[in-house]
């Protein structure tokens, strides 16, 4: 439940927000809300999720709980409808809070901000149900690891592509997603205005490029640092701008290039007219995903 507070310190409305009708229980976490930029930003943990375009849903709920983050704006356009939402009355805010005539709330040096009573045994405590809102450093700070395995609850159609490995150094590899991927039909809804980037959303076209004629990702890089996994994001909207995504983990393995198992001889002594029969050195690959070709020239003296 969001409550909006007034200048005042009265509550002027509040929207109750649920997984279609509580089907499944959405559980706040501590210090789980921050508005700014007259966005509510509310996180927590359920055991899936239920929303108008998108559902997960686990058989055992209790050892399968995921973390969820919502951007949500209380006065929204009708379009933009996607979580199960009911505002709540006046009349029944006033029948369910006892919210007393000095209520207010106090701003720390460290931009915490907490709703208080001047009236409370201890001033500027926590009171019991309510989220205390405030803005973080560390915000953003730590990795998604798998967050987009599961589908974007807002998204109008998702899906997780199959991995794919990548050796750095070697030529395009084209990825063929409608062959690769049974529910990768979603791309055929795409059009050439697609996108493909990371789950930050920044552009991933040094490591891949989405090719919309042949349904392809083409990757390709010769960076060090791309080496690990590589989370990316197809992105694109259908013509009624529904979002559609499709989800693909890059593993970029290291790659050496193959070399002689031992020095190879690079000068003889030799008379007139002799010939001298050399055997050159075994070739090995560290990786054994790479094929030798070796050359014999002349060297400058």
């Amino acid at each position: 439940m969001l409550w909006r507070f007034d200048s005042t310190g009265r509550h002027n409305k509040a929207i109750q927000i649920s997984n279609k009708e509580a089907a499944i229980s959405m559980y706040s976490a501590m210090n789980g809300l921050l508005y700014t930029n007259d966005n509510y930003y509310f996180a927590g943990n359920s055991a899936g999720f239920y929303t108008s375009l998108q559902k997960k849903e686990y058989t055992t709920a209790l050892t399968n709980q995921d973390a969820y983050v919502y951007i949500y704006q209380i006065d929204h356009e009708t379009s933009l409808n996607c979580l199960f939402e009911d505002e709540i009355s006046r009349s029944d805010i006033s029948s369910i809070s006892n919210l007393r005539s000095e209520s207010s709330f106090y701003a720390s040096s460290t931009d915490l901000l907490n709703f208080f009573s001047s009236n409370d045994d201890l001033r500027r405590t926590y009171l019991q149900n309510y989220f205390t809102p405030y803005i973080s450093k560390y915000s953003g700070g730590f990795d998604l690891l798998d967050s987009m395995i599961i589908p974007k609850p807002c998204a109008a159609r998702s899906a997780n592509l199959t991995s794919v490995d990548y050796y750095r150094g070697q030529n395009a590899y084209q990825y063929k997603i409608s062959v690769e991927n049974p529910s990768g039909s979603v791309i055929t809804q795409m059009d050439s205005k697609s996108e493909i980037v990371y789950q930050d959303g920044t552009s991933a076209t040094d490591i891949a490029r989405y090719d919309q004629n042949s349904y392809s990702v083409f990757i390709q890089t010769d960076d060090e640092n791309k080496v690990g996994l590589q989370k990316l994001v197809i992105r694109n909207c259908d013509n009624l701008n529904r979002l559609l995504e499709l989800n693909l983990y890059i593993t970029v393995l290291t790659n050496t290039h193959p070399d002689f198992t031992s020095d190879v001889q690079t000068s003889w002594t030799m008379a007139v007219n002799d010939t001298v029969s050399y055997k050159m050195p075994g070739w090995s690959d560290p990786e054994s995903n790479d094929v030798a070709q070796i050359y014999v020239d002349t060297m400058d003296g």
